[in-house]
């Protein structure tokens, strides 16, 4: 081969290093020349495609540094650059619908039973941690479902919300009360908890029986008391993104340092900064956000102040609306369908008095690198705000930057939202949709149809996603016989208002059909898994 004889090995190498993995395949092909350069040169050649992809930030990366990024899950059966590029590439495609993925339920065979209100994921512990409609917390081995520790019912209170990050577990008790346990991370660890909200002898007692109950399973798992958080009045949302929560009513915020368990901030509005009615709350390094009725606030942690507000009343929200189209694209063993996407301008249909439209705002969530913003509106509209301090500068108009999407019929209701890297998880009554961002590229949705029981959709508490898989509550037994009629016939629906001066107000259709029967089952984990051996 001219090409491949003409060049230095290190030539031909340094040009290999720009190609992505379907690039690199088509080289190989070429000729047994080309596939015997490649082999003998597997290593850098991979390394190399990882950077490309983005999946590595530098060709200098060891592969002991990827334990330090990438989940045990996410690493399965990688032993070189090569296995770590297909593992990486096939969850990718995985989540896109695009190659195959597994739905079961996770079933904890020593709990007596599956109430489950509010998740949480560690993947890099190995664990999942489950508070109860009933009282009461858990925590399992993702791998085996085993119950590794727990807390009994007459601990933790009915319906507690949970939220959990870098090794710290936060849930609330009854009134102003915050507990925060700290996971044992290794055998005989010492674990000095706060001067500044030590935990209480309740917490303590707590412990020592979970301890004594669970020994066998020590240390994985395992939780101890590190402090009892008490806000100044009681809160009706909070979210902890370490090292910090935010604790809020709709005219008080709290921020707390959980390591050192102390408050940083508090913070008192009034009207117009403040809500009537709070649904969610989210926090970054600089900002803190707030949603419910009538808008969506951002304040500034750094002066308190109200910088960006978004109504919910709003008409329209950016200069297109993307829809799900019916159209889908189904891969053998795939749990996710990748549909087609429609779009449309951002016209209204409604009488021309019309300037306002009676919505919500239900759940918010800033990205990780604080610079993104998503938005669920109880329309089933999601709203995605690349860049969003662009709006606080005015540099920018909210249609020009916005991506509005609709997820299903406007006249079912929003359920939950989830949001990781450029991933957001959304549940409404239509079901469940996995949306993929990228500015540079086309917007990508998948719907989940083994998650598309409309009876059971308005029973998901939570949703949870991580690198390899989504977590969610289900009430309904795990089966491929789904109906899909039902959702195209949602995707037809006919949206229907009222119309009271220059509001429109949403009709919302019943969730359940008049000839459709509920069976009642109990509200347990099941996961989408996208690492198939």
């Amino acid at each position: 081969m001219i090409f491949y004889e003409s060049l230095p090995v290190e030539i031909i190498l340094e040009i290999l290093a720009y190609l992505q993995l379907s690039s690199l395949a088509s080289f190989v092909a070429v000729s047994r020349s080309t596939k015997l350069l490649v082999d003998a040169n597997e290593s850098t050649v991979f390394r190399n495609a990882a950077v490309v992809h983005g999946l590595i930030s530098s060709d200098g990366t060891q592969p002991a540094d990827l334990r330090a990024k990438y989940t045990p899950r996410s690493l399965q059966g990688v032993d070189g650059w090569k296995s770590f590029c297909r593992r990486q590439i096939g969850i990718k495609f995985a989540w896109k619908g695009k190659s195959p993925s597994s739905a079961r339920r996770l079933a904890y065979a020593s709990l007596h039973r599956q109430d489950v209100h509010r998740l949480k994921v560690d993947e890099r512990a190995g664990i999942i941690m489950t508070t109860y409609r009933n009282g009461g917390l858990a925590v399992a081995d993702i791998a085996t479902n085993r119950i590794l520790w727990s807390l009994p019912s007459s601990h933790v209170v009915p319906h507690a919300h949970c939220e959990y990050d870098n090794g710290f577990l936060i849930f609330n008790r009854a009134g102003r009360r915050k507990e925060v346990w700290r996971l044992v991370e290794g055998q005989n660890q010492t674990i000095m908890p706060p001067s500044t909200s030590p935990p209480d002898q309740t917490q303590l007692a707590a412990s020592t029986e979970a301890a004594t109950e669970h020994h066998n399973s020590y240390p994985k798992g395992h939780f101890v008391p590190w402090s009892l958080i008490v806000t100044p009045t009681i809160t009706y949302a909070f979210r902890f993104v370490y090292p910090t929560l935010f604790a809020a009513t709709e005219t008080n915020f709290f921020v707390y340092d959980i390591p050192g368990g102390k408050l940083l901030q508090s913070i008192i509005v009034n009207p117009p900064d403040s809500l009537t009615h709070l649904h969610y709350v989210d926090i970054s390094e600089r900002h803190l956000f707030l949603c419910g009725w009538p808008n969506v606030v951002v304040f500034s942690r750094e002066t308190g102040k109200s910088i960006l507000k978004i109504p919910s009343y709003q008409l329209n929200y950016a200069n297109k609306i993307y829809a799900i189209a019916k159209q889908a694209h189904p891969v053998a063993g795939s749990a996710l369908l990748h549909h087609d996407v429609v779009s449309r301008p951002a016209e209204s249909t409604l009488p021309p008095q019309v300037v306002h439209i009676a919505d919500t705002f239900t759940a918010v969530h800033v990205s990780a690198c604080g610079r993104h913003l998503t938005v669920l509106l109880s329309s089933s509209r999601l709203l995605i705000i690349p860049y969003f301090e662009r709006l606080i500068t005015g540099e920018v108009e909210l249609q020009n930057i916005t991506l509005d999407i609709e997820l299903g019929s406007r006249s079912r209701i929003s359920r939950y939202l989830a949001f990781e890297n450029e991933r957001v998880a959304v549940v409404t009554d239509t079901g469940l949709f996995v949306v993929h961002w990228d500015l540079e590229k086309p917007l990508v949705i998948c719907r989940a149809p083994i998650f598309g029981v409309m009876s059971a959709l308005p029973e998901v508490t939570c949703l949870q996603m991580t690198d390899t898989g989504m977590y969610l509550t289900w009430k309904h037994p795990i089966t491929t016989e789904v109906n899909e009629e039902d959702f195209e016939r949602l995707l037809d629906e006919e949206v229907s208002y009222t119309i009271r001066d220059t509001f429109a107000q949403l009709l919302v259709q019943p969730t359940v059909e008049p000839n459709e029967t509920v069976e009642s089952h109990d509200s347990a984990v099941c996961m989408i898994d996208f690492v198939v051996p």
